[in-house]
């Protein structure tokens, strides 16, 4: 798993839009996606937003991992999506939090990109989009999914071996071959 990290600080162009529009928050959560279309019109708040996450998550999609920059680091048009880890119509005060905002993949619904094999016609497989109003399972967010090293090394000469500690470490089980290290299943 390659690590999605969360924003370490508001971007401060959401803190100036917050700051200029306080009943905003304030809204019910019923009128969500009112106020994300009244900040996503604020061009440059909502860019320095999408600058800030594709550099904090390295340019990776939060739940898949799939890449959403090309090979300047620049986001492929279409190819993603702002996301709201806990539902922004769950509970008034989500739509402006930044700590409740991901950069997420658009799952194959853009189909005008250059890899005509991530459009999948008719359909509406982004990872955001999937899980709808609903709110992630406890202890789901990607985000603070703990790390453990790498479960499987290679060597030098190629042969693959179950890493014993690392996979001891989080209770997975490993079977490369006929080798299994640990045993039970990773929990996290």
């Amino acid at each position: 798993m390659k690590r999605v990290r969360a924003l370490t600080a508001e971007p401060p162009l959401l803190a100036t839009y917050r700051a200029s529009n306080p009943s905003e928050e304030k809204r019910p959560a019923t009128e969500a996606k009112s106020v994300w279309d009244g900040f996503r019109s604020d061009q440059a708040a909502y860019g320095q937003v999408l600058e800030k996450l594709a550099k904090a998550q390295q340019g990776l999609c939060l739940y898949c991992e799939q890449l959403l920059v090309d090979q300047s680091g620049t986001l492929v048009s279409g190819d993603y999506q702002i996301e709201h880890v806990m539902a922004k119509s769950g509970a008034t005060g989500r739509v402006l939090d930044w700590t409740n905002l991901a950069l997420a993949c658009t799952g194959g619904t853009y189909p005008h990109h250059k890899d005509t094999s991530r459009f999948l016609h008719g359909q509406n497989n982004s990872c955001g989009q999937s899980k709808g109003d609903a709110d992630l399972p406890s202890g789901t967010d990607p985000r603070t999914i703990p790390l453990v090293g790498l479960l499987v090394d290679v060597g030098l000469d190629g042969k693959l071996a179950a890493n014993s500690q690392n996979c001891a470490a989080c209770e997975w089980r490993v079977k490369i071959g006929t080798t299994t290290s640990t045993t039970g299943w990773c929990r996290s």
